[in-house]
């Protein structure tokens, strides 16, 4: 309907559709809200009569610092019928680009070194997006490739939802009754969870490939997320936003001089609070490394998502990290510990994975990659598709 819409408007407008102001509020306590102008209907993208029409209902994805991400469709006006693809359209305001001292131009060149621009483009790296760019007076577009499944907090909150509720259906069928609080999280919580870690270790090896697609490429991410992941039809762990990303030097390092990092607090490394603590300017550190333990939080977060707790862990928890290591050493209190409370078994390989990721000894950054790597792919043998989840409970 979004495109047959389009093309009744078009002949109207042209390549000049109509924009509507839209308030976006302020994006922290110290800034104010802005107003800008957004296209309404569609937006004339290319040369080749390509145009991007918005859609008409729950059209808004997300909202960032300089602007939104809304749904649209791609296609062309001479072939309305034959392609159309959809899409996530990054528009960001040029003023507050400005003010917030973002770089698309180097976000573009980022996106170049790692998938050529065109969002009908041959796909270099299964776990890359297609994307392209525009420009106006008014905005800065960037247009994705749309994935199915959405970031990998929404994919993981519709799974763990449902083997939930799986899970209690069949309590309910064996047992005649709900479970009480005990049963559900030693029954309930225990089986989906443990079902989600299955899956969400997959997800995690696909995360560890595209982040060595990345820095093969010598690019770091720098902003790695539950967010700035995406998963698609297939299972499949895609990367997005890139807005932070940096190309590394032979060394692979980054930011070395005047530049600064923006990032997630939780997903932070040791390296870039370091970095972010000096004066400029400032020596630059590891952008691989730094990726490598944003990557270790994401597991983490894979590993707790299904059971009781496991959604807000890790901002609810700042001692998270210490008690994650003393779990899988089995040095923790069963009394106290989040982990042995609500029956979490975290399997010897991820537990050991765990800690080579979130190891603090920026000596062994490059090991931690390099033997992250490694594990993911070589220990995934036929025999040993699925992890076993037997181990590491406190007693």
């Amino acid at each position: 309907m979004d495109v047959w819409f389009v093309t009744t408007q078009y002949p109207k407008y042209g390549a000049h559709p109509p924009y509507e102001t839209v308030s976006h509020a302020a994006v922290s306590s110290r800034a104010r809200p802005y107003t800008m102008r957004v296209p309404s209907v569609y937006f004339a993208w290319d040369a080749k009569l390509g145009v991007i029409a918005l859609r008409r209902r729950e059209r808004q994805l997300a909202v960032i610092r300089c602007g939104f991400v809304l749904a649209g469709v791609y296609f062309r006006m001479d072939a309305a019928a034959e392609l159309q693809l959809p899409v996530a359209l990054k528009i960001m305001d040029r003023a507050q680009v400005l003010l917030q001292h973002d770089s698309v131009e180097r976000e573009i060149r980022v996106m170049r070194q790692l998938q050529m621009g065109g969002i009908d483009a041959p796909l270099a790296n299964q776990h890359m997006v297609r994307w392209d760019y525009a420009s106006d007076m008014y905005n800065q577009y960037v247009a994705t490739e749309y994935v199915a499944n959405g970031s990998l907090q929404a994919y993981a909150h519709r799974r763990v939802h449902h083997l939930m509720l799986r899970h209690l259906q069949e309590f309910a069928q064996t047992y005649g009754a709900a479970p009480t609080k005990s049963e559900c999280i030693s029954y309930v919580y225990r089986s989906a969870g443990r079902e989600w870690m299955n899956e969400g270790v997959e997800l995690f090896k696909g995360i560890v490939r595209a982040l060595t697609y990345l820095h093969a490429q010598h690019v770091a991410h720098l902003d790695l997320d539950v967010y700035n992941i995406v998963v698609d039809r297939r299972a499949c762990a895609r990367i997005i936003d890139l807005g932070s990303a940096l190309i590394m030097d032979t060394r692979s390092r980054v930011a070395a001089g005047n530049v600064t990092v923006k990032c997630k607090p939780l997903f932070v490394s040791p390296e870039v609070r370091a970095h972010q603590r000096m004066a400029p300017p400032r020596p630059g550190f590891d952008g691989a490394a730094a990726d490598m333990w944003a990557a270790g939080v994401v597991l983490v977060q894979c590993v707790m998502w299904g059971f009781r707790g496991g959604p807000t862990y890790l901002v609810s928890n700042s001692d998270w990290r210490s008690e994650i290591f003393c779990h899988v050493d089995a040095t923790c209190s069963p009394k106290t510990c989040h982990l042995c409370v609500n029956f979490i078994s975290i399997p010897p390989l991820i537990g050991a994975i765990i800690k080579q990721l979130l190891h603090v000894d920026p000596v062994r950054a490059c090991s931690r990659i390099v033997e992250t790597c490694w594990r993911i792919t070589e220990k995934n043998k036929p025999d040993q598709a699925k992890l076993p989840l037997h181990t590491t409970q406190c007693h």
